[in-house]
């Protein structure tokens, strides 16, 4: 229900693009998922949905980086476009290296205010 309203933001006299609100749906289901994974799974070993992304993710990133440095020894990209592609890969990695950092912080925090309680 809310997905559709936000669409409904989109300005009705040009045609949206279909990837723009498949886009906006991927994104209002990963906010969603991630509002109910700080509410559980907590002192779970099972791997959260968002775990799950930025493992895999990074993965991706990492093959992506080591197709974009053969690229680049092979001398068929200027360096340039490489290094741009290179950068965008390392900002997304960082991102994603953040997210889980303060997932960590966040359920550290909750496991001692939970073993404060019990106190």
């Amino acid at each position: 229900m809310v997905r559709h309203r936000v669409l409904l933001l989109v300005p009705q006299q040009r045609p949206r693009p279909l990837d723009v609100a498949e886009r906006l749906r991927g994104w209002s289901t990963r906010i969603a998922e991630a509002g109910w994974e700080r509410l559980g799974e907590t002192g779970t070993d099972r791997e959260t949905p968002a775990r799950l992304f930025r493992r895999l993710r990074v993965g991706m990133l990492e093959a992506e980086r080591q197709t974009l440095v053969d690229v680049r020894r092979s001398g068929a990209v200027p360096h340039d476009v490489v290094a741009g592609v290179l950068e965008r890969i390392d900002d997304e990695e960082a991102m994603l290296s953040g997210m889980a950092e303060s997932g960590s912080a966040r359920r550290h925090a909750a496991e001692l205010l939970t073993e404060a309680r019990r106190r």
